[in-house]
Parts: structure tokens; C-alpha cells; sequence
């Protein structure tokens, strides 16, 4: 229903009446445009009182049915509605052209809403936050489902029970033998027998000397070699500067924003950030 009134405001402003003396519009301070302008000004007011009651209805069915597609449908309709809106209100009269920006900030309401929405939309409070003139509110914080990870088991240490570590399996447990003392107190000992004397070893013939020519150490070479830099002076001018960084945006610029929904939301810089739908 909200559609069908913008689409009765493009018809206000582009009929037969709106061709007057000073220019395109429905500019003209007499009695046709004051009558154009009570038009344009009620049927902005029935226009917000349906786009107000069907975001409410709307977005309430989607986020509890976890359904993003229907969130950007209607976020899609509220750029689209804001556009028009603000194309056409620089052609009303000048208090329609006040209550037009009443409906630019409803509708950049709804957008704003349904962006937040998308964020949140599968959080559980999703389904039983509060609500407003728009329908339901956002998560203030968003949590996932209660025990959905693994539970986390604690590695038990050893020896903390006061428990004795057994033997491993096949451990001799036997004592040791005691050795054998008694035979080695009654044996004579021994002499061992004289150890010969090494032969002389043969003198070596001498000979040439075998000591090679030293070869000099590589030095690796830059390839190719570096030049020292040329002074710079009258005769020899320095290279040009590096090209300077590109501007960042103007005040004013239009902008493109793409949020949680997925669209393209037109905007403006304000403050060196886009800010979407006009700020």
C-alpha cells in the first residue's frame, strides 16, 4: 500500500497541474499549489502509517522463520521508496517538501532496523525481543545455542589420588644373587708374563716437495656492478617525486554501502565515512 501512495505523489507532481511559471514542479504560491501541496503532505502521512505498520508486521514473520530472503525483500522496497522520495520532494512546495523529509527518516528507519535485524536474526533472543513501532528490536547481545560444544574433560594427574605406581608386567622381583667370594680368596695369583718390545719403524724416503700452489679465494662480484649516485645540481636535475597518493572522497560524495541484507544502499561521505540513505 505504501508503493501505491509514492506512486501517487509521482503522479502529483508529474500531472497537468504541475506546469507553471516558474519552472517544473508544483512551485506556485497560488491556489493550485497550496491544494497540491495538502495533497503531497496527506498522502505522505498515510504512506509512513503503512510503511510503519507493514515493516511491523513483516519483519516480526521473518525473523521467526529465520527467513533472511523476506528481510531483504523489504529492504530492497525502502531503498528504492526512499530514492524516489528524495528525488521528488525537490519539486514540492516548501512545506511538503518538509514533511517528505519526516518520511526520508522513517524510511531510513526501516533500513536501519532491517540491517540490524539480518545481523542478529539467528540468535536466540531473536524471537522474544521487545518491539517498537518497526516491529521487533535487535539482540542487545546475541548468543548461540546453550551447549552446543562438546563438554571439556580434565586430564587426571598422576599421583594426585595417593595411589602407588604398580610394577610393568615381567619385572624380575627376584633379589640378586650374592657372588661367590670364597673361591677367589683360596686361588695363588697370577704373574703375567713380560710384555716383548715393539721393532723400530722404517724411515721414510724423502722426495719432492708435494705442497700444491695456493689458489686465491672467489670473490663474488654484484652483477651488475653499483654505481655511486650522481650529485644532483643545475647540470644533473633529481628524479621526478613519486606520484601522490589519490584523494579519499569529498564531503558530499555519493557513496555505496552493502550491509548484512546483501543490497546496495546508496549513501552519502559525511565526515570521511558513508553513512547510507542520505545520513
Amino acid at each position: 500500500m505504501a508503493s501505491t501512495r509514492i506512486e501517487e505523489i509521482v503522479q502529483l507532481l508529474d500531472g497537468p497541474s504541475d506546469v507553471t511559471v516558474t519552472g517544473s514542479g508544483v512551485q506556485a504560491a497560488g491556489a493550485d499549489g497550496v491544494a497540491i501541496a495538502d495533497l503531497l503532505i496527506a498522502t505522505m502521512e498515510t504512506m509512513d502509517v503503512q510503511t510503519t505498520g507493514g515493516a511491523s508486521a513483516l519483519t516480526t514473520a521473518a525473523v521467526g522463520e529465520d527467513d533472511l530472503a523476506t528481510l531483504q525483500v523489504i529492504g530492497q522496497w525502502g531503498v528504492d521508496q526512499f530514492t524516489t522520495l528524495d528525488r521528488m520532494s525537490g519539486r514540492m512546495p516548501q512545506d511538503a517538501r518538509l514533511r517528505a523529509d519526516e518520511s526520508k527518516d522513517l524510511l531510513q528507519r526501516v533500513v536501519q532496523r532491517l540491517e540490524a535485524l539480518a545481523e542478529s536474526i539467528s540468535c536466540e533472543c531473536s524471537r522474544a525481543a521487545s518491539s517498537d513501532d518497526l516491529g521487533l528490536l535487535p539482540c542487545a547481545t546475541c548468543s548461540g545455542s546453550e551447549g552446543s560444544g562438546p563438554p571439556s574433560a580434565s586430564r587426571p594427574t598422576s599421583g594426585s589420588n595417593g595411589t602407588s605406581t604398580p610394577s610393568p608386567p615381567g619385572a624380575s622381583t627376584a633379589p640378586p644373587a650374592p657372588s661367590d667370594t670364597s673361591s677367589r680368596e683360596t686361588d695363588p695369583p697370577v704373574t703375567p708374563a713380560p710384555t716383548p718390545a715393539p721393532a723400530p719403524a722404517p724411515r721414510p724416503t724423502p722426495g719432492p716437495d708435494p705442497s700444491p700452489t695456493p689458489n686465491p679465494l672467489p670473490i663474488p662480484i654484484p652483477i651488475p656492478i653499483p654505481l655511486p649516485p650522481e650529485p644532483s645540481g643545475p647540470g644533473n636535475p633529481s628524479e621526478p617525486p613519486g606520484q601522490p597518493p589519490d584523494p579519499g572522497p569529498d564531503e558530499g560524495d555519493p557513496c555505496v554501502l552493502i550491509g548484512f541484507l546483501g543490497i546496495e544502499i546508496p549513501g552519502i561521505i559525511i565526515g570521511g565515512v558513508c553513512v547510507g540513505l542520505g545520513g
